[in-house]
């Protein structure tokens, strides 16, 4: 993944960032994660073979861990949240995301929203663990749980189009080819 590529997602994921928190307060309902939907998209279609223009397109597992700990850590800026909870588990999250992406094949809309509902259960699960760790406080981390199947079904709703959009706006600045992990 090149340096450009890859700020460019980190600004995307910002800017999605910035949206739910600036809206939340119009809304009694959570808001699907938009910086966890970007940083589905980088890690969906980070590969590790392919030819010299694949090559060009590869992230090695260092370059994933730091894109998605500066996601992560900026989106605790925007977000108040602790400083590198979100750093720790979305660094996490694409560092699996990058294991597996050669074995993916997220085809159509359907499959889009599956994924995504299993990413974000996946990283309210490293936040909750990691939360359990550091704190212990079991009151504060129900409390937190318990928008999660409202954000979960509209996380599951936008990603199919978040995803396509994000994909549009890759091929259009990056590369005229599409990559064989995310089909829109």
């Amino acid at each position: 993944m090149s340096w450009s590529r890859a700020l460019w997602l980190l600004l995307l994921s910002i800017l999605g960032s910035i949206v739910s928190t600036g809206l939340s307060p119009l809304t009694q309902l959570p808001l699907p994660d938009l910086a966890l939907l970007t940083a589905l998209y980088a890690g969906l279609t980070s590969r590790h073979s392919g030819g010299a223009l694949a090559a060009q397109r590869d992230a090695s597992a260092l370059g994933m861990l730091a894109l998605g700990a500066a996601i992560g850590y900026a989106t605790d800026l925007v977000e108040g949240t602790p400083h590198g909870l979100r750093a720790l588990g979305m660094a996490i999250l694409l560092l699996l995301l990058h294991r597996v992406a050669g074995q993916l094949l997220v085809g159509g809309w359907p499959a889009q929203g599956a994924v995504a509902a299993l990413a974000m259960l996946l990283f309210r699960l490293l936040l909750t663990v990691i939360m359990l760790i550091a704190d212990g406080e079991r009151a504060l981390l129900w409390s937190g749980l318990r928008g999660l199947p409202m954000q979960l079904l509209l996380t599951v709703g936008v990603a199919p189009l978040v995803l396509s959009v994000l994909s549009r706006i890759d091929a259009r600045l990056w590369s005229k080819t599409t990559r064989p992990g995310l089909r829109t």
